[in-house]
């Protein structure tokens, strides 16, 4: 699974655990799935999730971590 296709399945997994989010539409931009997937994972329960789930969301959120890099403290301005 690539970075978007990891991205749909997070959306559409959270979409299935609430009945006003199902009927959002998944967006086609990147920007956009990344917007709604940040906003469906603030408004989520605190819940157990499936295997399969934190495994895409480990491999999802790992490689946007690594995509953004590391700020470092001396490259930060007051």
């Amino acid at each position: 699974m690539n970075q978007e296709e990891k991205r749909v399945f997070l959306i559409e997994e959270l979409k299935k655990e609430s009945s006003v989010m199902r009927g959002i539409a998944v967006p086609k931009e990147e920007e956009a799935q990344k917007m709604l997937l940040r906003g469906l994972m603030n408004v989520r329960m605190a819940k157990p999730t499936s295997v399969s789930f934190q495994k895409v969301q480990d491999e999802y959120l790992q490689t946007e971590a690594e995509n953004k890099g590391i700020t470092k403290l001396s490259s930060l301005s007051p």
